[in-house]
């Protein structure tokens, strides 16, 4: 498995996967939906993984979508949108449905949907000073 905005080590039957974009926040963009998807399909079917701890690299677990992808989506057609929309879904529901436990080691904070990515996992941990928030409320749109 090798991926450009993963950082993965296995070790002990545990997979260790952390978002590997510091200098963004960890913030999700397009080819880390990708990557989060095929990842975690490929775990699946990986017989020495029973347990995935997935975190962040740097100061915070996931600032959710990268908001200099919204230039990008606001020149999207609805149809296209729909479809990213669908690989958001596809990705998280990745996690959400593979049959090891996945552990999210959540620190610094988890905003919009980098607290939606911890909450498809099974279990969270965070640290005592880990923020979590939705902020799209607050701009009227509805989270996933």
């Amino acid at each position: 498995m090798d991926f450009e905005l993963l950082s993965l080590l296995e070790e002990n039957g545990i997979l260790y996967i952390k978002l590997n974009r510091p200098e963004k926040r960890n913030a999700i963009n397009l080819q880390m939906l990708d990557e989060l998807e095929r990842c975690f399909n490929e775990v699946a079917a990986k017989d020495s993984v029973g347990v995935v701890v997935l975190s962040g690299e740097g100061k915070i677990f996931c600032a959710g979508i990268d908001l200099f992808e919204i230039e990008k989506i606001a020149g999207m057609s609805a149809q296209d949108l729909r479809k990213n929309l669908r690989k958001l879904q596809r990705a998280f529901s990745e996690i959400e449905y593979l049959e090891k436990a996945v552990i999210a080691a959540i620190h610094g904070s988890a905003l919009g949907a980098g607290l939606e990515l911890a909450l498809a996992c099974d279990l969270r941990i965070a640290s005592q000073e880990t923020v979590f928030a939705i902020p799209e409320v607050n701009l009227g749109a509805i989270p996933d």
